[in-house]
């Protein structure tokens, strides 16, 4: 409601510098001087930052200032006439106040649309293209895994799957949906989990196993993507035994997602 004011304000101040500016501005030319700062004004203020905007702003203010107070102490003009130029510096002023102002409002709803989008993308469950988790969702998802194992005594790993680095983006992109789509086909839907580190690189939580049964799934992996024309070399792996400490097993986690070897 608060933006929603702010914007029905702003535009009520637009429309006002306008109406002051075609109607009470002593010159033709100072209306079109008017129309063309305020879209300097405002074009800048959206692409600068806000405090370098600002400073356009004060600047131009003064110029107009010091300008009207040069000029009359020039031309020795009388004190009606400095009434009039008063008059058309403040329309001048307030519809370059006006022009930041809104400049400044789109940059800042940019802004926050942008926040909200990067908010969006975390609070994904799922990659749209590969269905596996997002990093968040697996480390949630992966706690629940991990106290269910130890409260059983069992053991987990987690797997870390990269694509070779020498494959050329696009060939990198098509080789990782596949393996994506052979993860999912070959892990266990409720015991075992798989999230994207990048877009190299794929973790999995593998619950309630052993070597040999880590050994099994990345064979599985392989077949399936035998299966389908892929060599299974372009792939290497790194696995890791899950902690006996969740905070120590997330630090691996983070130290795989920066692709640090771990301990």
């Amino acid at each position: 409601m608060r933006k929603m004011d702010s914007q029905i304000l702003l535009s009520i101040g637009i429309a006002a510098s306008f109406i002051l500016g075609q109607f009470f501005l002593e010159q033709e030319s100072l209306f079109s001087f008017m129309i063309m700062s305020m879209v300097v004004i405002g074009i800048l203020s959206m692409m600068v930052r806000t405090i370098y905007g600002f400073a356009l702003l004060i600047a131009y203010i003064l110029f107009i200032a010091f300008y009207n107070v040069g000029f009359s102490w020039i031309m020795h003009i009388d004190v009606v006439q400095q009434g009039f130029n008063i008059k058309n510096q403040s329309i001048l002023s307030f519809a370059a106040i006006m022009a930041w102002f809104c400049g400044y409002s789109v940059q800042k709803n940019n802004q926050e649309l942008q926040l909200l989008r990067e908010e969006v993308e975390t609070l994904r469950k799922v990659e749209s293209n590969t269905g596996i988790l997002t990093i968040n969702e697996f480390k949630e998802q992966g706690q629940l895994l991990f106290t269910g194992m130890k409260r059983r005594k069992e053991q987990g790993f987690l797997v870390q799957v990269n694509l070779d680095r020498a494959l050329v983006d696009y060939k990198a992109r098509i080789l990782y949906e596949k393996v994506s789509k052979s993860i999912l086909k070959t892990i266990r839907a409720k015991y075992d989990l798989a999230c994207q580190i990048n877009s190299r690189a794929i973790l999995l939580y593998l619950n309630n196993t052993s070597e040999q049964g880590v050994e099994v799934a990345l064979k599985r992996i392989h077949q399936n993507l035998e299966n389908e024309g892929i060599v299974p070399a372009q792939l290497a792996y790194e696995v890791v035994p899950v902690k006996e400490d969740w905070e120590v097993t997330l630090l691996v986690i983070d130290s795989l997602m920066k692709g640090e070897k771990s301990a």
